[in-house]
């Protein structure tokens, strides 16, 4: 069996031109921007704010999702029907753009 420890050492013969980084719940906490986010959009259109436990629970699959479901536990209409989703949702984008993500 050939000895492949010796590739490992090699310097790389490529230099990349982007290197990407997951940085959501891996470099940086967002959770905290993202509850305030979604309070203050929710908020704006005279919707309760949703409780930071439940918002933690609705985080996955995008902003999109996080959105419909503070909709779905509010006013019990599925997001396709909503008039406010699409303002709920550039809410939120706005709000989160704003905060400081420290």
């Amino acid at each position: 069996m050939p000895d492949l420890s010796s590739r490992w050492h090699q310097p790389v013969e490529f230099a990349p031109k982007a290197v990407f980084f997951d940085l959501d719940g891996t470099l940086i906490d967002s959770m905290p921007d993202i509850e305030v986010a979604i309070q203050q959009a929710a908020v704006k259109l005279g919707l309760p704010a949703p409780e930071a436990s439940k918002v933690r629970t609705w985080i996955g699959n995008g902003a999109g999702a996080l959105a419909a479901r503070v909709l779905a536990d509010s006013i019990y209409i599925p997001q396709q029907q909503d008039p406010q989703y699409d303002a709920l949702l550039a809410g939120y984008m706005h709000a989160y753009g704003e905060l400081k993500h420290a």
